[in-house]
This record gives structure tokens, C-alpha cells and sequence, in this order.
């Protein structure tokens, strides 16, 4: 649940991406959340052959922070899940948590998940985090937009303002060709500090394509950002 709620919606006209989605079937648990412009997605492998036939569920967003408070990282009890046609039910120990469930349809979240991307790009995380964090202060405040641009063995970070502009760089490993695509500063460090691991990987197709930030050593979370145009 925490490593994709903060994707989830607030107070978006279709009701249905105001929380998150919870799909059960025989091979694992998968949750998924967006908010029209972000996605992303978590899975867990679980051998669950009892399970025949794949369930979707919706639990609104004041449920998924309830159960998150809940499910604390450090929590090692095995839980329960009971769900029926507008109920989910989760059973941890000697506690019982109950919540309605959204009724509706959730996109199809598969389509909005890109392949493997013709340019790939690994990052230290921290350090692209640290450099994100101070180009953003520069940012437009509205559209808080930031370019990322790459060139031989170099990635540029750039935003400005009305009255400056900022700069900033990273190595990297790249030898394809120059590459620039714009994106919302906020959305990208959101999807930064929900990977984990010490090194993040970029997979980018075109500039007007969405783009999908993994952990290569650990491919159970999957991130996606729309782009702007700057």
C-alpha cells in the first residue's frame, strides 16, 4: 500500500482513482493507484491457487490510509483478507478492519504501463534526488516543470523561473543520442523516494511519451510519469 498510495487521487471528478486498486489472483497481490497523471504499481508474489478467478477492488483513499497506519512496516503478523460484492475485510490478529469499497470501474492500468523504453538509464538515487531537490526550488511555482536532458555520458537538469533559471548535472552511462523531455519536479521526486533501492533506472521512449522509473534489482514496484511540455 505505501509504495504506490501517494499516486492516488484527491477529489478528482471520477470517484473511482480517489483510491487505490487492490487485485487478488492465484499468483499474487497487485495494487495500483493514479491520479490521471502518475501511476503506480506494486506486486507481491503470493501462491494463492485456491483463488480461481482474478478480483479487482477499490478501497477508497481514507481506507487505504487507515490500513496503512495499520499494516506498519515493521508488523510480521499474517493477516486475513474477506472480501464481498462492496465490503473488504482484513483481519490482523486480534484486530478486524472493515471498509466499503468504491463502486467502479478502474482504467485499464496496464495499457498505461510503457514497455521496456528504447533509452534506459541507470541513476544513483540519491544523488538524483539531491540534485531534483535543489533545481526545484527554482521551478515555476504553477507548473513546477523541470527538463531533463541527455547527452553523452551526461544528464542535465534544468528549471527556471520569470527572473532565473537553474542548472545542474549528473554522469551517467550513455552513448545513444540527445534526448530532452519535460516533467512536474513534484511528480518525479514523489516517484524517487517510493524506490528503494541505491540505483534507479529511466525508461524513456519518445518526449511526448510516458516515462517508467524501476529499481533494476527489484522489479515489484513499477513507476510511471506522464510528460509536459516546457
Amino acid at each position: 500500500l505505501e509504495s504506490v498510495a501517494y499516486a492516488m487521487a484527491n477529489q478528482d471528478v471520477r470517484y473511482y482513482l480517489n483510491g487505490l486498486l487492490l487485485e487478488v489472483n492465484a499468483d499474487g497481490i497487485r495494487t495500483v493507484a493514479t491520479d490521471g497523471h502518475r501511476l503506480s504499481l506494486c506486486f507481491h508474489t503470493v501462491d494463492m491457487p485456491h483463488i480461481e478467478q482474478s478480483r479487482q477492488m477499490i478501497i477508497p483513499r481514507k481506507g487505504v490510509l487507515e490500513l496503512s497506519r495499520l499494516l506498519r512496516s515493521d508488523c510480521q503478523v499474517p493477516l486475513q483478507l474477506q472480501s464481498s460484492q462492496n465490503h473488504l475485510r482484513v483481519q490482523l490478529d486480534n484486530l478486524r478492519f472493515t471498509s466499503k469499497l468504491v463502486d467502479g470501474r478502474y482504467p485499464d492500468y496496464r495499457a498505461a504501463v510503457p514497455g521496456g523504453g528504447q533509452i534506459q538509464v541507470d541513476l544513483d538515487r540519491k544523488a538524483f534526488k539531491e540534485t531534483l531537490s535543489r533545481v526545484a526550488i527554482l521551478s515555476n511555482e504553477k507548473f513546477r516543470g523541470v527538463r531533463l536532458s541527455l547527452s553523452e555520458n551526461r544528464l542535465k537538469v534544468e528549471a527556471n523561473n520569470p527572473e532565473q533559471e537553474v542548472t545542474d548535472e549528473l554522469d551517467v552511462h550513455y552513448a545513444g543520442k540527445d534526448f530532452s523531455i519535460g516533467f512536474n519536479v513534484t511528480y518525479l521526486l514523489d516517484a524517487v523516494n517510493h524506490l528503494s533501492g541505491e540505483t534507479l533506472r529511466l525508461h524513456c521512449n519518445a518526449p511526448e511519451s510516458s516515462v517508467l522509473l524501476t529499481d533494476p534489482d527489484d522489479d515489484t514496484v513499477r513507476n510511471v510519469i506522464m510528460p509536459i511540455r516546457l
